[in-house]
């Protein structure tokens, strides 16, 4: 994306979550990657809105894996939603969701 070739990135990742949903079943973290990035995506094109979409779906993703959500995915999808909110000028609400990140990241790493 340094190129700023947004449409083709937008596209591959598209392509690749359509693959992945007729591969993996709901909570698969590769699903919830595809989304993730396809959430990084519309952030860098500046659509926070529709890049909080993407990563609130990874999020509801991740919490269906059978194996139990993975703490550093949340963590990450969490962290990204409060950026696209700080953003669009919902600062309190923006770091309440970066928190969640922190609080998680406290559980996996104790020392934070």
């Amino acid at each position: 994306m340094k190129l700023h070739q947004y449409d083709d990135a937008l596209a591959s990742h598209m392509r690749a979550l359509n693959v992945a949903k007729m591969i993996f079943l709901d909570g698969n973290f590769t699903i919830t990657e595809c989304l993730t990035n396809i959430g990084t995506v519309y952030r860098e094109m500046k659509d926070y809105l529709k890049a909080f979409e993407y990563f609130e779906n990874a999020l509801k993703n991740e919490k269906e894996n059978p194996t139990r959500g993975n703490l550093l995915r949340l963590a990450l999808t969490y962290d990204q939603m409060g950026i696209c909110l700080c953003y669009q000028d919902a600062i309190q609400n923006g770091l309440k969701y970066r928190m969640k990140a922190v609080r998680l990241l406290g559980k996996i790493y104790a020392r934070i």
